[in-house]
């Protein structure tokens, strides 16, 4: 009995080990069917219903699998994003030290905009817009 367990342990840890890498995975796709407009100079410009559901499929693909559907993550090795404003030069070059990689090289900044955008507005407290150039910023 306590080899099964260890087993099933086992196994769901590099099941959990290997859908975090997979995820996490390099994917310099060159063709951005993101919808909206290259230019987001207004901060306080409502997020459209496009803007929005390209934002929420970039997290749901990219970052479910550390931070979960709903936000809350699975401490202590992928925090909580609710009730937070998500740091724009974490999500784009990443956290030293942690399981938190860059995402400069595998999205393109609308991708980027979308995102952290989406996680803003839908996990976080801050509801200010940040902008391409924002993103450029910290590169």
């Amino acid at each position: 009995m306590k080899k099964i367990s260890l087993l099933l342990k086992t196994t769901t840890l590099i099941f959990a080990t290997i859908s975090v890498f997979a995820s996490c995975g390099n994917n310099n796709s060159s063709n951005d069917n993101s919808p909206g407009k290259t230019e987001n100079k207004n901060k306080t410009e409502k997020l459209t219903p496009a803007n929005y559901a390209a934002g929420k499929k970039i997290y749901e693909n990219k970052c479910t699998v550390c931070h979960q559907e709903n936000g809350e993550g699975i401490p202590p090795s992928f925090p909580s994003l609710r009730n937070k404003s998500v740091s724009v030069n974490t999500i784009v070059n990443g956290k030293p030290g942690t399981a938190m990689i860059a995402f400069k090289d595998q999205l393109s900044d609308k991708q980027l905009y979308f995102l952290i955008n989406y996680i803003n507005h839908t996990f976080g407290k801050d509801t200010t817009y940040i902008t391409e150039e924002d993103i450029n910023a910290v590169k």
